[in-house]
């Protein structure tokens, strides 16, 4: 039908080692699904159909998704996600629980056009069988055919707003905003995360290669062991434009342990032609006092990416000694 509306029931399943689906629509333009119980050995939300037959309108809210895939075989090379969410039109996922996917990523978006995420919690993801990604809360782009070829689909008007995003595992990133891979010809553009509380121990909480317009404001992060908060990627070798104008401000973060700590990273691989440009750092607080050397940007890669930095604590008062 035209309109499907789910709510306040259990799933769950107990066989092991089969890739399937707990909640999933194929087909439904406008598909609610609130106060449900989600849990077991299968992915848990698919929804979504041929890439670029957009789903009008999906709301989940108040949801509760949690350990997903935990008694499947080690090995098994069956991923499943905590949600699966193809070619959204329009997306809300609102006041919602999402907590351990053993194989994968826990939520998975590959396309949207507005969307909202806010007032959730999203706690562990891991990488799957064989080492691939696990990030916990990942925006691809829409699946162009062929990969290469741009479709003329943004991924773009999509605020991430007060959440928590919890201590992870393997070393994910709790945010990714990227293409599948370098060969993937697609597009990310006005984007904002902000009031967002991140506890972490990845390596960049953040990790974005938002082609413009990425704003990351009024968030809190806590944690050990990260590098940076930000994480500025460019790496296609297919034509995606090198990121420009993203905004990092207002943030506030506390690094509890040793070692090297920047604000933002910005890093070009092998493929574009230059470094990132236009990105602004401004009115950030950093506390690292165990940190080594800690700046506001570095630039790596084998192109130098440029910004403009104002108002944010100096290495010497990260650091505590002044």
């Amino acid at each position: 039908g035209p309109d499907v509306r789910v709510r306040n029931l259990t799933f769950t399943r107990a066989t092991a080692d089969v890739e399937t689906w707990c909640v999933t629509n194929l087909g439904t333009p406008h598909f609610t699904l609130h106060g449900c119980e989600i849990s077991g050995n299968y992915t848990g939300i698919g929804f979504g159909i041929t890439p670029l037959q957009l789903v009008d309108a999906c709301c989940i809210s108040e949801c509760n998704v949690h350990d997903i895939c935990t008694g499947n075989t080690d090995g098994g090379g069956i991923s499943g996600w905590g949600a699966y969410l193809e070619s959204m039109s329009r997306l809300a996922i609102i006041g919602s629980y999402w907590d351990n996917a053993l194989t994968s990523h826990l939520v998975r978006i590959p396309g949207c056009n507005i969307g909202c995420i806010a007032n959730n919690y999203f706690g562990r993801a891991r990488r799957g069988w064989g080492g691939s990604s696990g990030h916990v809360l990942t925006i691809r782009g829409f699946t162009n055919t062929p990969m290469d070829t741009f479709a003329g689909v943004y991924v773009e008007k999509i605020v991430i707003r007060d959440n928590v995003f919890s201590t992870n595992v393997d070393n994910l990133s709790q945010i990714q905003l990227a293409p599948q891979n370098d060969s993937d010809n697609v597009r990310h553009r006005n984007i904002i995360i902000e009031n967002n509380y991140f506890d972490t121990t990845s390596t960049r909480p953040i990790n974005t290669e938002v082609q413009s317009r990425l704003t990351i404001r009024n968030n809190i992060v806590k944690g050990s062991t990260f590098g940076e908060m930000v994480y500025i990627l460019a790496t296609s070798n297919v034509g995606v434009p090198v990121p420009t104008d993203t905004k990092v401000y207002n943030n506030t973060v506390w690094k509890t342990s040793t070692g090297g700590f920047s604000l933002v990273n910005a890093t070009t691989a092998t493929g574009p032609a230059s470094g990132s440009s236009g990105t602004i750092i401004k009115n950030n607080l950093v506390y690292a006092p165990s940190a080594t050397s800690p700046t506001v940007a570095v630039s790596s890669g084998v192109h130098v990416s440029t910004w403009t930095e104002s108002n944010n604590s100096t290495p010497a008062q990260m650091t505590g000694t002044k």
